[in-house]
């Protein structure tokens, strides 16, 4: 089952493409969106992390241990993803991955893109595990959906 769904445009498209703004991403509060720069996201069912250039994920990533603790994910913050004006928070549950039950690490990690593509953002699983995405590239949208257990 899903929640309502919000359907957005899509600013780019070519085949195999989902691109849509990015207004803001925060952690209790606090912006990471560095001044004067479109960010854009590009939803991806291939991508098993949340990943971007790295000077945009670093500061992110920083706020976070090298070695996460399974048991108490309840310490770590959510994410906030306001895409168009809509927030789409991911819990740690989202964004942490359990490799077992005593080995888990962060699902977000930093990449050197080429300039060209360094604004974008690529939303794989745990993106894709809280929202329902709906894909309707005849009328150049993609739909999210808070997913329901």
């Amino acid at each position: 089952m899903i929640g309502k769904i919000s359907l957005l445009f899509l600013i780019k498209t070519c085949i195999n493409s989902r691109m849509l703004p990015l207004t803001d991403i925060s952690i209790n509060g606090t912006s990471f969106k560095p001044f004067n720069r479109t960010l854009q996201i590009l939803v991806d069912s291939g991508c098993s992390v949340i990943f971007g250039n790295t000077s945009l994920m670093m500061p992110i990533i920083k706020l976070f241990p090298s070695n996460i603790e399974c048991k108490n994910l309840i310490n770590y913050p959510d994410i906030t993803f306001n895409i168009e004006g809509d927030d789409y928070i991911l819990s740690p549950a989202d964004y942490i991955l359990k490799l077992s039950p005593t080995d888990c690490v962060l699902g977000i990690q930093a990449v050197d893109f080429p300039h060209e593509i360094s604004d974008i953002i690529m939303m794989g699983v745990p993106f894709i595990k809280a929202f329902y995405t709906h894909l309707d590239f005849g009328n150049k949208r993609v739909g999210f959906a808070k997913a329901k257990n």
